[in-house]
């Protein structure tokens, strides 16, 4: 029941009370009202309050449909909280179920000694949010994934093999086609293609290879690419019409300072092309690509399809090392052509 209403002495009475009982102030959120502790209590009166001091409660049912009910509350007038100002912030809550985000609309009120408290929130799906709700929920969509994506080592749903494959020949253009003017596809150059990958989406299915392969192009050039692919091409057709293909990796640049090897085709990337030793008897000497500016490793092959040697330069190949190869290999693949001599 509410204590009683004298005519004059409402307010100072509800101003003492809530000066002596501060903790038992209960807000509305929603159709129930919530302590500071977060215990949410049902009213049911014809004319409830704005907010109110619940002095005595009791909990009614049992198991999960138990709820607090005041016996004894002092009604407070929304005036009365003038004192306090009211923010409203949004957070993003991940629900794995259906793999997005969702929209959390909190409203706070500080007090004037800085005490912030929580007085209600609730959930909001994006496509039911006000445009300008919605655009609250995008500004905050760009961190939350990437926390995510790092998280539950997502990245690869974007950055698959292929991406990384074109990344790589976009860095070499930069670097080789200075005055090409590309972009080099630095840190803070990812950050911002990130940033557009992720801006104002909420479903994981729109994190994906098509869109950031559109965004990563689109930033690089469009109508560069076909330059791109005849400078930096996937395939090497071979004197006898089979085809070679090229692969493109980043490799340590410690590797060959330790070694003193040349285990790189330019500054951290190796490129290298790959054939059976029968497809690759036609060539001689170093294999070039990007106008003769990015040197070529032969990633020589058995009839298996397994590495057996790797090599910068074919010639000194069939001069130095082929006679012990063709030794270990023909008998293994008799049906295979293994001239005593190449050269």
């Amino acid at each position: 029941m509410p204590i009683a209403k004298g005519e004059p002495d409402t307010r100072a009475i509800a101003q003492s009370l809530l000066a002596a009982f501060p903790d038992a102030l209960a807000t509305p959120s929603g159709n129930v009202y919530k302590l500071s502790n977060g215990n949410t209590i049902r009213l049911q009166v014809s004319e409830p309050p704005y907010a109110l001091l619940a002095l005595s409660m009791l909990r009614t049912g049992g198991g999960s449909k138990s709820e607090l009910r005041v016996s004894l509350y002092a009604p407070v007038p929304k005036e009365l909280l003038g004192g306090e100002s009211e923010n409203i912030r949004y957070e993003l809550l991940w629900r794995s179920g259906q793999e997005r985000f969702i929209g959390i609309e909190i409203h706070e009120s500080e007090s004037p000694n800085g005490d912030i408290r929580e007085t209600s929130r609730k959930e909001i799906l994006p496509q039911e949010a006000s445009p300008k709700v919605l655009e609250k929920l995008k500004e905050l969509t760009a961190e939350a994934w990437r926390d995510k994506l790092e998280k539950e080592n997502w990245t690869g749903r974007y950055l698959t093999e292929n991406i990384q494959t074109l990344l790589i020949k976009m860095r070499l253009a930069a670097r080789l086609y200075p005055e090409y003017g590309l972009p080099e596809f630095n840190d803070e150059d990812m950050e911002l293609i990130l940033n557009e990958l992720t801006d104002g989406i909420f479903l994981l299915r729109d994190i994906n290879e098509d869109r950031y392969r559109n965004i990563v192009e689109d930033y690089f050039g469009k109508s560069m690419l076909a330059w791109l692919q005849k400078t930096f091409p996937d395939h090497y057709v071979l004197p006898n019409g089979k085809r070679a293909r090229y692969s493109y990796q980043e490799v340590a640049t410690a590797d060959e300072q330790s070694s003193g090897k040349i285990v790189q085709s330019a500054d951290g990337v190796l490129v290298e092309i790959s054939a059976r030793i029968e497809d690759f008897m036609q060539l001689r000497g170093e294999h070039k690509i990007a106008d003769g500016k990015l040197k070529v490793r032969y990633d020589i092959l058995a009839p298996n399809f397994r590495t057996i040697q790797k090599t910068w330069d074919l010639t000194s190949f069939w001069q130095n090392t082929y006679a012990e190869v063709r030794k270990e290999l023909r008998g293994r693949y008799p049906k295979h052509p293994w001239p005593e001599k190449v050269m």
